[in-house]
């Protein structure tokens, strides 16, 4: 019944619901209720019990063995972390289970045999890379081909090898190298006895057996399970090192796994309910493509690893909050609305630890990346300010007992971290750009790879992971050359990555508003540095002499740098599906931009400047006008103003340049799943060349002097417009109740890029040529929804390079 107790005790330090979190909670010996002790005394006390018993078979030794470590592993625990010295326990407890062991091990009749080669299995294991390549048929045949097994035997036991990882540090080889002589001369140092005892418990490959289930009295698999956990866990305290690896590589191997089977209904690492089997194949011990070596093998044991870190003083309470919170263990006690409040004093303490130790513990950083999406910006941004300092008080704080503090700074290490932030930015789009679980996990490896090497917070890498998601979004056009270190540290370049990283980061988990809230920071700050004047106030200002040549080149300057920052993505393919048609479609190939002021320039006529904005509506799309008709529920403000009757001279313009050329655009039919090219709908061109000539008609009408051709040399007007202008209001007052005009615009709508948008997939083929999946076109949805990757990608881009930016 001891070890039954220990179990328990155990089990509520590391449960879910444990207040052992906040404090230590008094122990109270099995039998004497009214006795208050501390956990330490607990097991001191139970040890009596365990002690006392008989062994007469080699079941009863086994299961001695089994019950007996877990007092061993507590005692090293206990001792290690100085809450109370136990080594005289601990050596005593150590001399009997030896003791026992060797009775077994050295007994002719006994069928316990320890294999010594199973340390030598564990030097054959390679990197999956290197061993795919030494051994390329050995995946999917050696199973059924006998003949490969025989030539490749070293091959086969690489299965074996995988309870250590690859490469092997010295203190492993250390004590694998002990496990060895023990296993065969019987030899063993106390320094080696704790990881040794854990192996021989938790490796059944190495041949010493669990207790027999059909003896009575043996421990039952619950109390096996809180064996393996403590072995595993006093296996490594000794080593802060070997542990916090063990811990960081859990962190980034789960990330690395969740990624792969993350759903729209699974947007939480806690909503697995703890399935652990695929993450051990997947990563724990395999040393796959990717994958890091952690002997942790479920989010569980992560958990209740932490719980007992904490329990034990190893770790502070902060780190231990944020740890649990993201893994669903512990929530907000005032509801998860108030989840931001009552965890950014948390996030504020685990995220204080210095840039050195969040480089070699990525995982850390991971944490600190996942748990943005339940913070508010505000106090995101406080997670990178230093606390205010109390300055002196003038007669008024003295007064009326006001304290005055000085304003809040970020700390100098912000850029940093915040980069390696942006790592897991990059490495959460990376995987949303690929479908499949394998195309998930071959994408990621390289960046897992990264981290390996200890590189992954570079600028370098960033630049090279960036790069192909550029490549992916069909933005490279300006690739981007600078990264957040490349920040001048000023607060505003600060607050500039913190809104970037926010927004990104909420975006996965939270949505595309959130995208729309970065376009937002990018609007404010191309304001604030480039400050270029509308085109509406710089004519009002010429025209008054207010702007001098000075300033007129510094605004060109200005314009000429925001054209090359916001160079825009392509988009192959742009489908919209026709209105009123079932199975009508029309494809175009354009570039998204974010500013319609990007393609302007404001030094031009009224004329040209509005002539030359919608011919750019033709084959661009500009992301702050879908903002304005998202966040505003409006329609488009472009193709509105062209029926305003002060613009009666753009819609004149606009309608002859789509009646002469037009956007370059197939129209498409949809029949038994297949697109074909047909062409041009003639109703469209009907009704755009009827309004035509019905506003041509109107100003012959009322033109004294009546012009040959309304756009005459290099297409220009022949009428000025203020005299169009004039006629606009009778224009509308004539036309406004013709049904061709309300036609018009929903026409204007399709040929301005502004509907109902179709995804589309483009045909899949083989290295033949031949074609593997036909292309499709399979949801109608929002502009945000179906580019909202490559927006992202974008908009990194945009924001960086504007935050660089100098004039």
């Amino acid at each position: 019944m001891a070890l039954w107790h220990i179990a328990e005790n155990l089990g509520t330090i590391t449960n879910p619901y444990s207040s052992c979190l906040f404090e230590r909670e008094m122990w109270r010996t099995a039998g004497v209720l009214d006795q208050q002790i501390t956990f330490e005394e607990f097991v001191e006390q139970e040890l009596n019990f365990a002690l006392a018993k008989d062994v007469k078979t080699d079941g009863d030794a086994i299961n001695y063995i089994w019950e007996l470590s877990v007092y061993y592993f507590l005692c090293h625990i206990i001792t290690y972390t100085g809450k109370k010295d136990l080594s005289a326990k601990k050596n005593t407890l150590k001399n009997t289970i030896l003791k026992y062991l060797k009775i077994l091990l050295n007994n002719d009749k006994s069928s316990i045999k320890l294999k010594a080669n199973w340390v030598d299995w564990q030097y054959k294991q390679m990197p999956y890379d290197e061993f795919v390549k030494k051994y390329p048929n050995y995946f999917g045949v050696h199973i059924v081909n006998k003949a490969f097994l025989e030539e490749n035997k070293e091959a086969d036991e690489y299965q074996y090898a995988k309870a250590t990882p690859c490469h092997k540090s010295e203190w492993l080889d250390e004590h694998l190298q002990a496990l060895k002589r023990f296993i065969t001369k019987g030899e063993c140092e106390d320094e080696h006895f704790t990881y040794i005892m854990y192996l021989l418990l938790s490796e059944p490959d190495l041949g010493f057996p669990r207790p027999p289930k059909e003896q009575t009295g043996c421990i039952n698999e619950n109390e096996i399970e809180t064996v393996i956990l403590v072995s595993r866990f006093a296996a490594y305290i000794d080593n802060k090192t070997e542990m916090y690896q063990s811990i960081n590589n859990f962190l980034v191997d789960y990330f690395f796994w969740f990624l792969r089977h993350e759903h729209s209904a699974r947007k939480e690492l806690d909503t697995w309910n703890g399935v652990s089997g695929e993450i051990e194949e997947s990563c724990c011990k395999q040393n796959r493509c990717g994958d890091l070596y952690t002997i942790i093998q479920s989010d569980k044991d992560f958990c209740a690893w932490i719980r007992l870190l904490k329990f034990f003083g190893q770790i502070s309470l902060d780190d231990a909050v944020i740890f649990l919170r993201c893994f669903g263990q512990i929530y907000s006690p005032y509801g998860d609305a108030n989840d931001s409040t009552f965890f950014t004093e948390n996030c504020k303490g685990f995220f204080s630890k210095d840039v050195e130790f969040l480089k070699e513990n990525p995982g850390y950083v991971f944490c600190m990346y996942w748990m943005i999406h339940y913070l508010t910006l505000e106090n995101f941004k406080a997670i990178f300010l230093e606390e205010s300092q109390i300055v002196a008080q003038d007669d008024y704080c003295k007064k009326n007992g006001v304290i005055p503090e000085s304003k809040p700074t970020f700390y100098g290490d912000s850029l940093a971290k915040l980069q390696m932030l942006m790592f897991f930015v990059l490495f959460d789009l990376t995987s949303k750009y690929e479908l499949g679980y394998y195309e998930k996990k071959f994408a990621l490896a390289p960046l897992m790879k990264t981290i390996e090497k200890g590189i992954w917070n570079e600028k370098n890498s960033l630049l090279d992971i960036f790069h192909k998601l550029e490549e992916k979004a069909k933005a490279k056009k300006c690739p981007l050359q600078d990264f957040i270190e490349d920040f001048d540290g000023s607060e505003e370049s600060v607050n500039s990555a913190i809104f970037l990283v926010f927004n990104m980061a909420n975006f996965f988990r939270n949505g595309e508003q959130c995208l729309i809230r970065e376009l937002d920071h990018i609007s404010a700050l191309k304001e604030k540095k480039l400050d270029i004047p509308s085109h509406e106030n710089y004519m009002k200002d010429n025209s008054k002499g207010r702007i001098s040549g000075d300033q007129r080149s510094e605004y060109e300057n200005k314009q000429r740098l925001l054209n090359a920052i916001d160079c825009g993505f392509q988009v192959q393919n742009f489908m919209q599906k026709v209105p009123l048609y079932k199975n009508l479609f029309l494809s175009r190939n354009l570039n998204v931009k974010i500013f319609i002021a990007s393609d302007s320039d404001i030094k031009a006529d009224d004329d040209s400047y509005y002539r030359n904005q919608y011919k750019m509506l033709w084959d661009n799309k500009y992301a702050y006008c879908e903002r304005n008709m998202t966040i505003h529920f409006a329609s488009f403000s472009k193709i509105n103003a062209l029926f305003e009757q002060k613009n009666l001279p753009d819609l004149h313009a606009a309608l002859y340049d789509l009646q002469k050329k037009g956007p370059d655009v197939k129209w498409l039919v949809l029949n038994n799943g297949e697109f074909k090219q047909i062409p041009e709908l003639p109703y469209y061109k009907k009704v755009i060349t009827e309004c035509f000539e019905m506003i041509n008609s109107f100003l012959l009408e009322k033109l004294e002097k009546k012009p040959k051709k309304f756009f005459g040399e290099n297409d220009g007007p022949t009428i000025e417009r203020d005299k169009l202008k004039k006629l606009s209001i009778p224009f509308w007052e004539k036309y406004k109740e013709n049904s061709k005009f309300a036609e018009l615009k929903d026409i204007l709508n399709i040929m301005f890029c502004n509907s109902s948008l179709y995804k589309w997939h483009a045909e899949s083929v083989n290295k033949k040529g031949e074609v593997q999946k036909k292309s499709y076109a399979d949801y109608n949805a929002d502009f945000w929804t179906v580019y909202r990757y490559e927006i992202a990608v974008y908009l990194i881009q945009v924001a960086i390079k504007l935050t660089i930016a100098s004039v």
